[in-house]
């Protein structure tokens, strides 16, 4: 057997294993031919569910099982180093996956599962083409309602 390293990198999307015990990861495989990411978890009720190494700008398409496909955008926020003033030091990689000191970005995805039991979901991630993001990123900013000001 030969083995050959490559200074490439993958475009994959990167999970991070929940600190939950009501969803487990039970397979996880990226095709970069049609760039979809396909996850396959074990869920028991609502579980939260982080996929990293994502593009801030731009918008992906998420299917769960045969429920209608939604469009996500990416969430940025700071991480509690930055929060508390203390440098980051995280290697830098290329791609998606750079990282911003200071900033974490992530698709917050939110994973139904039975209530008494669990059950095999498959999730399908794909990033939208560059001509659909704006038309997406527009659609998802009209669904959020204005703030007002006052607790109803």
């Amino acid at each position: 057997m030969t083995l050959r390293f490559r200074a490439e990198t993958a475009e994959a999307p990167l999970l991070r294993q929940p600190s939950n015990k009501g969803l487990t990861v039970l397979d996880a495989r990226h095709d970069p031919a049609s760039g979809e990411t396909r996850i396959v978890v074990s869920v028991c009720r609502a579980q939260p569910l982080s996929v990293e190494g994502v593009d801030p700008e731009g918008v992906y398409r998420v299917q769960v099982d045969d429920e209608r496909p939604r469009d996500v955008i990416p969430r940025v926020v700071r991480t509690i180093q930055a929060l508390l003033g203390k440098q980051s030091a995280k290697a830098v990689a290329s791609g998606l996956r750079v990282h911003t000191p200071g900033t974490v970005r992530f698709l917050d995805l939110l994973v139904e599962g039975d209530q008494d039991s669990f059950v095999e979901r498959t999730i399908r991630i794909t990033r939208l083409a560059p001509t659909e993001v704006e038309a997406a990123r527009a659609a998802i900013r009209a669904a959020i309602p204005q703030r007002t000001g006052r607790v109803t």
